[in-house]
Parts: C-alpha cells; structure tokens; sequence
C-alpha cells in the first residue's frame, strides 16, 4: 500500500533563487513525486542540509514545460503549487534529515513532523534509496534521469534522440540514468517502468548495431538477479538486415520515425 509523505527538494543555494520561489508561489520538479500528494508540507532544502523554506501544498500541476532548479528547460515536468500564507523560512537553522543529495533538483520523501527520512522507491539519487530491488543490483546506481546523456553534451546527437525518445513516451514511463560502479561505465538509458536498458545511437549502420549489441550484453551482466530485456534507440528505421540482426539477439529495435513518433520491433520468443 502506497503511503503519502512530506517532500524535501534539493534548491540552488542562491537566496534570489529561493525568493523567486516565495514570489512565485509554486516550485518546479523534474518528475511526479508518486509519494506526494497536496496537503503535504514542501521543504526546499539548500547546501549542507539546510532547509530554506517550507510550506503547504495545495495542488500539482503538469506535465508540463518548466524551468528546473538548475536553471535548465524540461518538457515534461510538474509545479507544486503552494499556500502561500503558510510559506515561511525557519526563524533558527533547521536541517532535513536527509543524506546523499546527489544534485540540484533531486527530491527526497521525509516526514515533516518528525524530521526523519522516508526511504521510498522513486528517490533514485543512489543505491541505498531504491527499494524493492534485488540485492544483485546493489552495484548499480539509480539515478532520476533530467535530460540528455550523462558524460555527452545536450546538444550531441545521441542525447538529444534520448530527451526526444523520453519525451514521447510522457510521464507514463519513468527513467533513470545508470551507474555500474564496478566496471565504472555509464549507461545511456533505463527505462524503469518496463526494466529495459537502452543503448542509443546516432546512426544505424551495421558498424554502430553491432557496437551497441556489444556494449548491451556487458552492460547486462552487471543486473544481478533481474536482467533487464535490451533495446536499441534510434535516429532512423535501420536496413531489415539490422533489424534481424537486433532481434536474433533477443534485442528490441527503436527507432524515430520521419514525424517524430517512436516505432519499436520487438523479438519473438522461439515457438516449442
């Protein structure tokens, strides 16, 4: 049974940034807080903890285009709508009781009452703060995906078909951005809702398919337990011959189509 909790979000450290939310009214988020619901109480947490502001929310608007907490546009995002009269900065120091803030934006779940923290399954800022995942993936960090692909610029090719593929699959698909700490490698993509680890690529050559048919099976080997099934993003619908060769290894084929929408050719499982 899903519980609703209070929610602290990581804010820049800017005090014209945090009066910007006070003239406002509402506070932008990346993703749906699941755990969320209006009624609860929003703090806005900045460096070393300390919480900057709080309030009652009294709705959640979106998705829709918002100016993140970084200062960056994202299409499909969410406002926290405030009371305004119950804003308020706390008058002494006060700290959330929160670890492991990983990034501007993140949001965690607490309880506001009792200043302790509520450990639930979408605060993906690291490994300890997934729940119901099996043990073997302990050496994967989970991490909310924002935009693009970590290490890559947001204007390469490949991140902006990645932020393209995300925004077309809308707020019903949750991601994350994925960490093997063991092998140090980053993935491009996991798609949570469906557990698939997606490798994108700006051209669909036979050359890049069977470096990204390579890079997938590694990456594989690292989920413990619970594999992921594995996909290919595209730019464009690859030769039949590459679609085969996808699909043949158990591997699912995305690609973008001339206006903008997504195809996908999945593999078929063997007949007895």
């Amino acid at each position: 049974m899903s519980m609703n909790h209070d929610l602290a979000i990581r804010w820049s450290d800017e005090s014209s940034s945090v009066r910007r939310l006070q003239r406002s009214g509402s506070v932008p988020i990346h993703a749906f807080p699941r755990h969320f619901r209006p009624g609860g109480i929003v703090a806005i947490v900045s460096k070393n903890n300390e919480i900057r502001l709080m309030f009652k929310a009294v709705g959640i608007d979106g998705p829709q285009r918002v100016t993140l907490a970084n200062g960056k546009s994202w299409p499909n995002g969410y406002l926290i709508r405030s009371a305004k009269k119950t804003m308020r900065e706390p008058q002494e120091p006060l700290k959330a009781p929160i670890k492991g803030w990983y990034s501007i934006g993140a949001f965690r779940y607490f309880n506001a009452a009792k200043m302790r923290a509520i450990l639930v399954g979408d605060n993906f800022g690291s490994g300890k703060y997934i729940e119901e995942l099996p043990s073997g993936t302990s050496g994967i960090v989970f991490q909310p995906h924002v935009q693009g692909i970590p290490g890559l610029p947001h204007n390469h090719p490949e991140s902006v078909l990645v932020d393209q593929y995300v925004s077309w699959m809308r707020e019903e698909t949750h991601f994350a951005d994925n960490y093997i700490r063991e092998a140090k490698l980053r993935v491009d993509l996991f798609d949570l809702t469906h557990w698939q680890l997606l490798e994108a690529k700006a051209v669909n050559n036979r050359e890049a398919i069977r470096m990204a048919i390579g890079q997938l099976r590694d990456y594989k080997r690292y989920y413990h337990e619970r594999h992921p099934s594995l996909a290919v993003l595209l730019s464009s619908r690859p030769a039949v011959s590459c679609i085969k060769l996808l699909t043949d290894n158990r591997i699912a084929v995305i690609w973008r189509t001339p206006g903008g929408r997504f195809s996908t050719k999945r593999w078929q499982p063997e007949e007895a």
